[in-house]
């Protein structure tokens, strides 16, 4: 199975690539699965289960957190980790071609560097980054922070939230190889670049 995941700031168009990509792919009469990496975490889900669903990508990305909610955001990781390998083997047991991931471990691994300030070069963060299952292909959508703001829906997190964590997503392309497409451009162009095997 082919995990092709999609990962950068609020506003990048991760969910519509990731959405022109299924329908292109299930057109083509292949089996694919979706994944968001915030929905399917462990706090999200258990929140779900007690007050129902709400809409992915209506969770407010946090800009603060405590020590010891960063230290409880590290512990969740590795359960979802473990979670995910369960996920992953399950599809592969249905037959499931291609897994698209809207965001994913990497994503998280910023947001918890964003939040810590320690970047991404940590013993912690090398040993994640070891134990996460390598997606076939990983697109960094980068898009300029500005470009970002002058959308409609632009983060409420403001611009300098966006520089750093473009800023971390920047050093993670680096650490983890994405495949950077230049999200400035119009939805039809990086829609355009972006192909799978």
């Amino acid at each position: 199975m082919r995990i092709i995941t999609f990962s950068g700031v609020d506003g990048s168009g991760k969910s519509t690539q990731l959405e022109r990509l299924r329908t292109k792919l299930m057109s083509q009469g292949k089996k694919t699965a979706y994944f968001h990496a915030v929905a399917f975490s462990l706090p999200e889900t258990l929140r779900t289960k007690l007050f129902g669903s709400r809409a992915v990508g209506t969770a407010k990305a946090g800009v603060k957190s405590s020590l010891i909610g960063i230290g409880l955001r590290k512990i969740v990781l590795f359960i979802d980790l473990w979670r995910f390998r369960r996920f992953v083997k399950r599809l592969e047991k249905l037959g499931t071609e291609y897994l698209l991931s809207d965001r994913y471990f990497y994503d998280t691994l910023v947001n918890i560097a964003y939040l810590d300030t320690t970047g991404l070069d940590t013993p912690f963060m090398r040993f994640i980054a070891k134990h996460t299952p390598k997606p076939t292909q990983a697109f960094y959508l980068r898009v300029t922070p500005e470009k970002v703001m002058e959308r409609e829906r632009a983060p409420e997190q403001g611009l300098q939230y966006l520089k750093d964590k473009t800023r971390l997503f920047d050093q993670a392309r680096e650490n983890w190889h994405f495949i950077t497409l230049d999200a400035d451009q119009s939805m039809d162009e990086i829609t355009n670049q972006i192909q799978v095997g």
